[in-house]
């Protein structure tokens, strides 16, 4: 069910950006950036963050199964170990504590701070303003 939730959320991502696309006349897959991003509802930004911590719960899942079936030795043969990339750790770690909807008027308040920027991709937002700092505070605080 969860899998089927969240592949939902992600083509509503998907169509709301080629929404966007479409008044904009672009003709590849879109790029979600402080452009689309403040044009879009309230539903829709957390729609996209839905689908992002959909994707990375999977991820995290996947991973998790597969650790398990090597401890179990019930995975014998040697296979690819899928690990999770630095964004998607970062964004369990740094952001795990971070309600959606504070982390909308982060990224809101961002890009109407620095209107010369609205080209950034959102996701290169997140990870450099707010994960990769959040990251080095908790670093620090362990220290």
């Amino acid at each position: 069910m969860r899998k089927i939730l969240g592949m939902v959320v992600l083509a509503l991502v998907l169509c709301v950006c080629q929404a966007h696309a479409e008044e904009t006349n672009v003709s590849q897959t879109p790029i979600l950036t402080g452009e689309i991003w403040l044009k879009s509802s309230s539903d829709e930004k957390r729609a996209f963050l839905f689908g992002v911590d959909t994707v990375i719960a999977v991820e995290y899942t996947i991973e998790s199964k597969f650790r398990e079936g090597q401890k179990d030795g019930a995975n014998t043969r040697k296979r690819r170990h899928p690990v999770l990339s630095p964004f998607e750790r970062g964004w369990l770690r740094a952001l795990k504590d971070v309600p959606r909807k504070d982390l909308i008027a982060k990224i809101d308040t961002w890009y109407q701070e620095h209107e010369d920027a609205l080209e950034r991709p959102v996701m290169d937002l997140i990870w450099r303003e707010f994960i990769k700092p959040r990251l080095a505070e908790l670093k620090a605080k362990k220290q």
